[in-house]
């Protein structure tokens, strides 16, 4: 700040040309050191802002993770789609022998119940037949 002052002036006071200057370029170079230090507090803040935010973040991040990891851990017990196609073939063919086996059974019980009313109307002839011939004698003695 000294070299502000020319070199035939020894100081301030002697030199009408510097008078107010060197007080003003003082009074900037306190401002500017006062606003240097704002900075840097303003910067020291950030700085713990950043800090503070990375750890809330790393916590969030922890927590999403733990989340997916349960999610994989999930969808690990899912079943995929081949093992579902592959069971569902074998239960398609499965029925299909089951269908193939009922198929002859019902054959079988309709042809059974359809005999079984024939059967059953003949034996209810042979009965009515049987008691109007037992009726008839009996009336008849």
């Amino acid at each position: 700040m000294d070299n502000l002052i020319h070199k035939e002036c020894k100081s301030e006071d002697t030199c009408r040309q510097h008078s107010g200057l060197v007080s003003d370029i003082r009074t900037l170079y306190r401002l500017l050191d006062e606003r240097r230090t704002q900075t840097d507090l303003k910067i020291s803040t950030i700085d713990r802002e950043i800090a503070l935010a990375k750890v809330e973040m790393d916590r969030r991040l922890e927590g999403m993770n733990e989340f997916r990891a349960q999610l994989e851990k999930q969808t690990n017990t899912f079943i995929t789609r081949n093992e579902l196609s592959l069971i569902l073939d074998k239960r398609d063919a499965k029925i299909g022998m089951l269908e193939s086996k009922i198929d002859p059974l019902q054959i079988y019980t309709a042809k059974d119940s359809g005999e079984k009313k024939w059967t059953d109307y003949f034996i209810t002839t042979i009965i009515a037949a049987a008691v109007f011939v037992v009726l008839h004698f009996l009336v008849l003695l």
